[in-house]
């Protein structure tokens, strides 16, 4: 998705570089800090209800460091925020440019949403029930794939969950179960899994499949 768009960097009135892809500028030529700080002080009281926060669409980050400090601000350092953004190029210039907390911030850069999904930790992290945050310039222009991320379900049987999950050994504990069975009904009968981790990540995939189903 992100391949045949073109990014570009200028240097705005305020001497820091904003990315612009396909003419659209993700943050303001002008001041970009200035309108960082704006945006996250719009969203005090959805930062205030909830110390975790997943943003769509990175940029290069103003807006992510400005939502972190108001998150330090009401909730000290029991925090975590993630990124999820489509655009390769655009986060190596997020990388290349600007100082990151890997220990608060976590970018998932995938150019599919299947591919975002087979992450444990975004699972894992989903199934904790972040604050959505929209990046407005980033998701109007990857509003399809944001789109799809909002509305996505997991596969519920675990013949189609292995299919998605690259690690071997997952799937190789996702085989021990009967195949024709959903996450929920391996949840519901309470079956032990081999290892706390596989059990865990079944049980977030199951969350997330079946919140946005009754969201629908």
């Amino acid at each position: 998705m992100a391949k045949n768009k073109s990014l570009k960097m200028i240097i705005s009135k305020s001497g820091i570089a904003v990315p612009v892809v396909n003419g659209i500028y993700l943050h303001s030529e002008f001041d970009p800090i200035q309108e960082a700080k704006k945006f996250a002080k719009s969203l005090t009281s959805q930062i205030k209800c909830n110390n975790r926060i997943l943003v769509f669409g990175l940029g290069l980050g103003y807006h992510i460091d400005e939502i972190v400090n108001l998150m330090c601000l009401y909730h000290g350092t029991n925090i975590k925020l993630l990124v999820i953004e489509p655009n390769r190029e655009l986060t190596a210039e997020y990388f290349k440019n600007r100082p990151s907390n890997q220990n608060i911030v976590n970018i998932h850069c995938k150019e599919t949403v299947e591919e975002l999904f087979t992450s444990r930790e975004l699972i894992s992290f989903m199934a904790e029930s972040p604050s959505v945050i929209k990046h407005t310039p980033s998701y109007n222009l990857n509003a399809p794939f944001f789109d799809k991320v909002l509305t996505f379900s997991s596969p519920q049987d675990l013949k189609r969950t292995r299919t998605t999950i690259k690690n071997f050994s997952v799937r190789r504990e996702i085989a021990r179960y009967p195949q024709t069975s959903t996450l929920e009904e391996i949840n519901r009968l309470n079956i032990p899994a081999k290892e706390k981790w596989m059990e865990h990540l079944m049980k977030g995939f199951n969350s997330f499949a079946y919140n946005n189903e009754k969201e629908k």
